[in-house]
């Protein structure tokens, strides 16, 4: 565990003081190159979370008749650790854009992919609601923090308004006070890992990968500033 921290922070010390991708100017309107990444992730994360999800659901399903790890196939684990992971679309956004409203703005989207071509319920149309949540927490660092403790926060904040939205969505809130506590706190594990460390890193391997290509095909990397 103390590995897997360090090697976040070193990940989190570079993608700080990285430039961002696509904008010279944090705040003000998004330019049609940073609205045209946006929407990218808002439509491609869901497609391909969907596809993970159900390999990873058919894969410990056939894993049961050898070891049981999760709740649905008899094993003692939750199995909201195994859902915990699917709003790292937010954090990404913000790693790669960086201004306001990019969290919520690609959780939107997100969210209407989900309903219209995945085919999921229709609470998830209030996906941009964990985008908020994660852009709140970049806001209060005014956007100028990329570090391992703004993506856990960011991270474990947008999964807890999808947890919200589930316990009105699904009555989940009837169960007993315990069981609600307890689905809370994997929530809290499984967000800050699986959406805050999983959207920061692939937002510094996006800006790094960026940084590699981007002169080939001469797009420009621009440094970060904090002018207005």
């Amino acid at each position: 565990m103390k590995l897997l921290f360090d090697t976040m922070r070193r990940v989190q010390s570079c993608l700080s003081t990285a430039p961002s991708l696509l904008n010279r100017k944090r705040n003000g309107p998004f330019t049609l190159k940073e609205f045209s990444v946006i929407i990218a992730i808002g439509i491609i994360t869901p497609i391909i979370d969907h596809r993970i999800l159900d390999f990873f659901v058919q894969f410990f399903y056939n894993l049961q008749g050898t070891i049981r790890i999760f709740a649905y196939t008899g094993g003692p684990v939750d199995d909201d650790l195994l859902l915990s992971w699917l709003e790292y679309g937010g954090v990404l956004a913000v790693n790669v854009v960086r201004k306001p409203g990019s969290a919520t703005l690609a959780m939107t989207v997100n969210g209407f992919v989900q309903v219209f071509v995945n085919g999921s319920h229709l609470p998830h149309l209030l996906y941009g609601f964990n985008g908020l949540a994660a852009d709140s927490i970049f806001f209060s660092f005014r956007y100028k923090r990329y570090d391992i403790l703004s993506v856990s926060l960011a991270g474990i904040a947008s999964s807890l308004a999808w947890f919200v939205n589930v316990g009105f969505s699904h009555d989940e809130f009837m169960f007993p006070v315990l069981d609600i506590l307890r689905k809370a706190c994997i929530r809290v594990i499984g967000g800050m890992i699986g959406d805050g460390w999983l959207g920061g890193a692939l937002g510094f391997l996006l800006m790094k990968l960026h940084q590699k290509v981007g002169p080939r095909l001469h797009l420009e990397v621009r440094p970060p500033t904090d002018n207005p």
